[in-house]
Formats: C-alpha cells, structure tokens, sequence
C-alpha cells in the first residue's frame, strides 16, 4: 500500500534546496533556508511528493498562488 506525504521530508526537501537555491518566483532571492516547498501540481489534486513536483517559493509568493485565498481582513 502507498502512502502520500504532504510534507517534503529531511532529505527531499534539501535536494530541493540545492537544486533552486532561492524562492522560484522571477526576480524573488529569498534564500532556500526561509523559503517553503511547494508542489507545483497541488497535493491536494493529486500532486506527488517529489523532486520533480516540488519547487521552492518564499512564503509570501507561495500565499500568492493561484486558487489560494487568504483569510478575510476581519478575521475569520
């Protein structure tokens, strides 16, 4: 039986850090330490936990990804 991991663990997570050394977004260099991983194709559709699906993005251009929202200005 397989299990899908949402998270990117200890020694993905840093091949991925290696690999694109900063935040993806164009013109963004928040280095990889403060950066999060993201799966390009979203986990929650499908998405695998893999270097090939993973990409870093700081966490303020990862919030800004299409189809997320952020929570009202009022609170929730």
């Amino acid at each position: 039986m397989e299990t899908r991991t949402r998270a990117f663990p200890g020694a993905l997570r840093r091949a991925i850090e290696v690999r694109d050394r900063h935040c993806t977004h164009p013109g963004c260099t928040v280095p990889a330490e403060r950066c999060d991983v993201d799966h390009i194709v979203e986990w929650s559709s499908g998405g695998d936990t893999t270097q090939a699906n993973g990409r870093l993005l700081c966490p303020a251009h990862n919030r800004q990804r299409p189809g997320r929202t952020s929570p009202p200005a009022d609170g929730p």
